[in-house]
């Protein structure tokens, strides 16, 4: 990855080509679209918001030119994610390079997923049946496989339609957060070795976002609200991040072997909501607690 970064910095032009590039081939393996929005915070935090605004242009006219001459859905599809992936990557990229403050950039992640969250709320009164028809086509060929009654359809279509909202709007906080620590990480490796260790180890969201989270998380639970259901959702991703930067940083203050993280992120693959709500509440008890400072405390009282 750091040659494709390494070439991506030569200039716009290259930044453009390999964005574009990987925002098309997201739309058959998704998660290259973080790479996509990588490559642009990378430029971002590296020449400027203005530098990066130009390899953006290029990569929006060559995507363009690529998905129209194929069919009109492709460029739906390509435009949709330029619009909920590069332009809110810029800004917080931005954020990043002028409070050069990982904590801050996540809150900035943290309010764009809750302003998505509360435009389409405000937006479209009846959720449930707007996602209903649009994961209809997709799960049919499920539903036939599982031989499910038209009633179990419809109630597992239903159940899923209310989990939508909260589903994007945590998507969007893993999709913005990831491209961000990969720019970071990719900076660091051709600019600063060593510096993106550091930065994220010490990563802390704060004692107020804990207790804004804590309160939203009870909230949702206690009242069963859609709407604090899918803030909870933020707040919960949020913290996972905070959770892992405190895991790296046992590993390395302790010396555990790092064939554990393997094993951690294996987990967060295979048994997402259980190792993503223990990791975010790993983060929320250390924005109280400072497991970090104690273990480092701890270690440096034994040599």
């Amino acid at each position: 990855m750091i040659a494709l970064a390494t070439f991506a910095m030569r200039g716009p032009f290259q930044a453009a080509l390999v964005s574009s590039m990987l925002l098309l081939f997201s739309l058959m393996l998704p998660p290259l679209v973080w790479l996509s929005n990588a490559i642009l915070a990378l430029v971002c935090l590296r020449e400027g918001l203005l530098a990066a605004f130009k390899a953006l242009g290029m990569a929006l006219l060559a995507t363009l030119l690529v998905t129209a001459t194929v069919n009109q859905l492709l460029l739906m599809q390509a435009l949709s994610l330029m619009v909920f992936n590069w332009l809110p990557m810029l800004l917080v990229a931005y954020l990043l390079r002028s409070r050069v403050s990982l904590a801050v950039s996540l809150h900035g992640v943290a309010a764009l997923a809750v302003m998505l969250v509360l435009m389409i709320f405000l937006l479209v009164p009846d959720q449930n049946r707007v996602w209903s028809e649009m994961l209809s086509p997709f799960m049919a060929d499920f539903f036939a496989e599982l031989k499910l009654s038209t009633d179990e359809q419809a109630e597992m279509l239903a159940e899923l339609s209310s989990m939508m909202t909260a589903a994007i709007a945590a998507m969007l906080v893993v999709s913005l957060t990831v491209s961000l620590l990969i720019a970071r990480w990719w900076q660091a490796k051709l600019y600063n070795a060593g510096g993106f260790q550091q930065e994220f180890h010490n990563l802390r969201l704060g004692l107020r976002a804990s207790l804004l989270a804590v309160a939203v998380l009870l909230l949702s639970l206690l009242v069963g609200s859609p709407l604090l259901a899918a803030l909870a959702s933020v707040a919960v991703t949020l913290f996972l991040f905070q959770g892992l930067a405190v895991v790296h940083a046992i590993v390395v203050l302790k010396k555990v072997n790092g064939r554990w993280l393997v094993v951690l992120y294996a987990g967060l693959l295979f048994m997402l909501p259980q190792v993503s709500m223990a990791l975010a509440g790993l983060g929320m008890v250390d924005a109280w607690g400072d497991i970090r400072a104690r273990i480092s405390k701890g270690v440096s009282s034994n040599h």
